[in-house]
């Protein structure tokens, strides 16, 4: 917010996480606290608004003489995309959007979305079933341990050539995909 950039935020590895504690927040989580606080306080000003104007402007005297390209963005500013392909199945290319409500808003108003076309009607109800039964948490379990197990065998390897001579070291990864 601070800084008036947006953040684009690929968080589908929060759920590949084998480690003790809890992960750690969604960057989409800051934002709520803002949209929460909006609902009390009324919209914000400025290019966090998503008028549904495009605000792009052809030179730096332009924009400034419009007061909106050179304001600091206040509000809505991180846009969490997560995509199935990493936890399911390769090449499912169905996914899902976390924002404040604001940016939403803007994003489901495009034409793609309204008239239905491009969202992989199939796969998506294979998805729900999968959601709907648990199957997918299930699944996403399964892929921890098997993470966990294969980061453990690769840390015994290196640890193993660290015995031999291999002067190297590394810090064993206590979960996390990343």
């Amino acid at each position: 917010h601070t800084h008036g950039f947006f953040i684009l935020a690929d968080e589908v590895y929060q759920f590949l996480d084998w480690s003790e504690g809890s992960p750690p927040p969604r960057m989409a989580s800051y934002d709520v606290a803002d949209a929460q606080a909006e609902a009390e306080a009324g919209p914000s000003s400025g290019l966090g608004d998503f008028d549904g104007e495009d605000h792009a402007y052809d030179d730096k005297e332009e924009a400034a003489s419009a007061g909106a390209a050179l304001e600091p963005r206040r509000g809505a500013c991180v846009l969490s995309i997560s995509s199935l392909t990493k936890i399911l199945a390769p090449g499912v290319r169905l996914g899902w959007i976390e924002a404040n409500p604001r940016i939403l808003k803007y994003m489901v108003e495009r034409g793609f979305v309204i008239i239905g076309g491009g969202l992989a009607p199939v796969m998506s109800e294979v998805v729900a079933r999968a959601l709907d039964s648990g199957w997918l948490w299930t699944h996403v379990e399964r892929l921890c341990a098997v993470y966990s197990a294969r980061a453990s065998a690769l840390c015994a390897a290196c640890e193993a050539e660290a015995a031999n001579g291999v002067a190297w070291t590394f810090v064993r990864p206590s979960g996390g995909f990343f």
